[in-house]
């Protein structure tokens, strides 16, 4: 009897610290944090599962951003670069660049570069799930994002976000067909000193590729 008395206890005190923590205050901390931030240079591990379908790949991102420029690569075989007025997308496979007008997402629900770390501020319900340690040292908070439209083709976004820098650990997103695409920074490094020259691309750069002008 007492063995079952101290563990409703334990539940019940675990229950409430977790509910005193505001999942919606730790997510705008996130976003506070990074709005902050003059530059962001981050690896980033993708990896997309679905047993059903018998998917497991990963690929690897890197990505920098200053201000509202920005450039990332995947897997070495394809490379975006934009200065906010232009976009190049580059394939080195294909040889060719092709160049046309940014045209900064209209879909504020569509999930991508520019607002990962806002995403969170407005359609979604939040909860708090529990304290996780990861890379075996990294306290983090666990929190789930539920769509409040039930028509996307998600239900579920589960984030880690650290507890000391409130920085994004790991992003899941659940998709209906069975699809699970889990973001892992692997290394992130902020106010680094990045040339403007970086978010551009001139012919010079790529001597032997077909430049396509969409303009």
């Amino acid at each position: 009897m007492y063995r079952t008395l101290i563990f409703s206890v334990v539940i019940f005190l675990s229950v409430l610290v977790y509910a005193q923590v505001d999942p919606g205050k730790v997510l705008d901390k996130v976003s506070d944090r990074y709005k902050n931030l003059k530059s962001i240079n981050a690896s980033v591990s993708l990896r997309t599962l679905n047993k059903d379908s018998d998917i497991d790949e990963t690929s690897s991102i890197e990505f920098i951003k200053k201000g509202d420029k920005f450039r990332f690569s995947i897997d070495k075989d394809l490379e975006v670069v934009s200065d906010n007025k232009t976009i190049w997308t580059i394939s080195p496979e294909d040889k060719e660049v092709t160049i046309d007008v940014y045209e900064e997402e209209t879909d504020e629900d569509e999930i991508n570069f520019t607002n990962v770390f806002t995403i969170h501020e407005k359609g979604f319900e939040k909860y708090y799930i529990e304290d996780k340690v990861v890379d075996g040292s990294v306290k983090c908070h666990l929190i789930d994002l539920v769509p409040e439209d039930k028509e996307k083709d998600f239900f579920k976004i589960k984030v880690l976000v650290d507890v000391k820098d409130h920085f994004l650990k790991e992003m899941r997103i659940l998709y209906k067909d069975g699809t699970n695409a889990i973001y892992s920074i692997k290394d992130f490094k902020y106010n680094q000193t990045i040339s403007d020259a970086r978010f551009s691309v001139s012919k010079e750069d790529y001597k032997d590729f077909h430049f396509e002008d969409l303009r």
